[in-house]
């Protein structure tokens, strides 16, 4: 007899990190970001997973339309990361330096921030599980599939997790759970819900020539398609 799992009704997809774009004259870096630019866009992100929600209405995609180097949506207020320049609005990442007043920073918040969170928020109800949606470089790590989840009150039940490691693997991906990363975003709520990351290395969907590969996508989109289905109807 089948075992059932906690059964979400809506899966919202915070795609965070899927954009290079800035507006027009918000820029403000040193000459350089560009490397940084290309190297840290979860590139095709947006693509992939909805690619794999496509045509599920309880699927809700939540996306950031500007890059992470004009305002990281995924940092939370009083970041750690604040103390090197890399909290909500970057000032400083590797050798590029950003030259942006506090009263502009204060701005960004009101305008691209604070929607943003609200935003999703407005998508969370009990019954919904947050996924976390990213990529990162792949000579970063020889995993293909990480994923992420807090020790705290939004982890999901561990069958789920293996259940959901098990969908990758035996497509012969190599998964790691908190690593090379680690964590989700879980923006507090007056109400629990499961959140997971799943950060996908690049190496899985572009080629070496960094073009997006669409037979190694489709093979992602199909897993996700699955993760998807589990997390919904909650049957192993």
């Amino acid at each position: 007899m089948p075992q059932t799992l906690f059964r979400a009704k809506r899966i919202v997809l915070h795609i965070p990190h899927s954009s290079p774009v800035f507006p027009n004259g918000y820029n403000y870096w040193s000459n350089g970001i560009g490397d940084y630019i290309a190297r840290w866009t979860d590139w095709y992100t947006d693509w992939i997973f909805c690619s794999a929600a496509m045509g599920d209405v309880r699927i809700v995609p939540v996306i950031f339309p500007f890059s992470r180097f004009f305002c990281d949506v995924e940092r939370l207020e009083n970041d750690p990361l604040e103390s090197i320049g890399q909290g909500i609005i970057y000032t400083d990442f590797g050798k590029c330096h950003r030259r942006i007043k506090n009263d502009e920073i204060e701005k960004l918040l009101k305008l691209y921030y604070h929607p943003f969170m609200d935003r999703l928020r407005c998508n969370l109800h009990p019954s919904a599980f947050l996924l976390d949606c990213h990529s990162f470089p792949y000579d970063l790590s020889d995993v293909d599939v990480c994923i992420g989840y807090n020790n705290d009150w939004s982890q999901p039940e561990a069958k789920m997790l293996t259940q959901i490691e098990s969908i990758f693997k035996g497509l012969g991906l190599k998964t790691g759970l908190n690593h090379p990363y680690s964590h989700s975003l879980s923006p507090k709520m007056p109400f629990s819900y499961p959140s997971m990351m799943i950060e996908l290395n690049k190496k899985t969907y572009i080629n070496e020539s960094g073009e997006l590969d669409y037979v190694k996508m489709q093979i992602i989109v199909n897993s996700l398609r699955r993760v998807f289905s589990l997390i919904l109807d909650g049957v192993i």
